[in-house]
């Protein structure tokens, strides 16, 4: 077999411009046109030295007010990172000695590592299926971690039986929205720490993420990364308190190539509305799933088990994940039917 030739870049909702048979997004998502030429401009900023650093620096407020926003959350409580292990790092950090964690078994690594990490403090991980998660919350729980989607299988976390299970008590949840935020209509305020890495389904570039905060959290909170950008004004030289009085009090020095970029793209999300991306998203991967024979589920990531080698998807045109003998395949902004037909073409061979 041959490779299909690339086909002709196609506009999708919200203006995405790309070729069809992207079907990755669980594991990058694509630049909207208008990110692209921001990141474009930044490179060509850079290669002249035309401009000062700060007017790098704007997309940061830009962003974290989009991000916000798109939460529903206050701005001061939105704190600015790289990645989910160095803000969940920043979070376990802060826990007592000898505090008691509770997690879905198989949760994504990049959560529950750094409260591992914690085990010479005599912090505890217990771990446990996500189906009795919320009935194993009692007194001795400190903190809860969940991730409301799984990266693995797709599927949507109980989030009002966890949030009904701590309401009242002194348990902290802290939620890792990779694969939820920009297409899960959530209430997220319901948490005391909700994490989310942009590169995914918020289609920023990597090297941004975003940490929203309870008022109790944020007052928990030791900053472990202080640094200029984290105090008012921080580019004075010499010791001085400064501290920023918020969540901005958390936020490290930023990747100045990815914050116009990550603005532009957030911008475009809240004007098409989360619940224009969830019916645009989910219907296609139901679409893709009465396909293959399946009944629909409120999920745009579909797991397929038993799939074609990857080779053999790569040469029908399909960028998709790949793990064992499954594929992971996931519609967003940037798809159509023809991306699912395409993909249901190509498994069926």
């Amino acid at each position: 077999m041959t490779t299909a030739p690339p086909a002709a870049p196609t506009a999708t909702l919200g203006g995405w411009i790309r070729r069809p048979g992207y079907l990755d997004t669980a594991a990058y998502g694509l630049p909207h046109p208008a990110a692209h030429a921001a990141m474009s401009l930044w490179l060509s900023e850079w290669a002249d030295g035309a401009v000062p650093y700060s007017h790098w620096l704007e997309g940061v407020d830009a962003a974290r007010a989009l991000f916000a926003g798109l939460i529903g959350m206050p701005e001061s409580s939105v704190a600015t990172g790289v990645s989910t292990s160095q803000l969940a790092g920043q979070l376990a950090q802060s826990l007592r000695d000898g505090a008691r964690v509770l997690a879905p078994l198989g949760e994504f690594a990049s959560l529950v590592y750094p409260f591992l990490a914690q085990r010479d403090r005599g912090v505890i991980v217990d771990e446990v299926p996500l189906s009795e998660l919320a009935h194993r919350i009692d007194h001795r729980s400190d903190i809860v971690l969940v991730s409301p989607v799984s990266a693995a299988t797709g599927d949507v976390a109980p989030l009002d039986e966890i949030a009904a299970a701590v309401r009242g008590s002194d348990t902290r949840v802290i939620v890792d929205g990779a694969q939820a935020c920009g297409w899960l209509n959530v209430d997220w305020s319901a948490f005391d720490a909700v994490i989310v890495p942009a590169f995914k389904w918020l289609c920023a570039p990597r090297g941004i993420a975003f940490l929203s905060l309870s008022r109790r959290q944020l007052a928990d909170q030791r900053p472990s990364s202080a640094g200029w950008f984290s105090h008012r004004d921080g580019s004075r030289p010499g010791l001085h308190a400064a501290d920023q009085p918020d969540a901005r009090a958390l936020d490290i020095s930023p990747v100045w190539s990815s914050w116009t970029a990550a603005a532009a793209s957030l911008r475009v999300l809240a004007d098409v509305g989360i619940d224009a991306v969830n019916q645009h998203s989910v219907s296609l991967a139901n679409h893709f799933r009465a396909g293959l024979g399946r009944p629909p589920a409120d999920t745009p990531i579909v797991v397929v088990p038993d799939a074609p080698r990857p080779v053999v998807l790569r040469e029908a045109g399909l960028t998709v994940t790949s793990r064992a003998n499954h594929v992971r395949i996931a519609f967003h902004l940037g798809n159509t039917k023809d991306d699912a037909d395409l993909a249901l073409e190509a498994l069926a061979r």
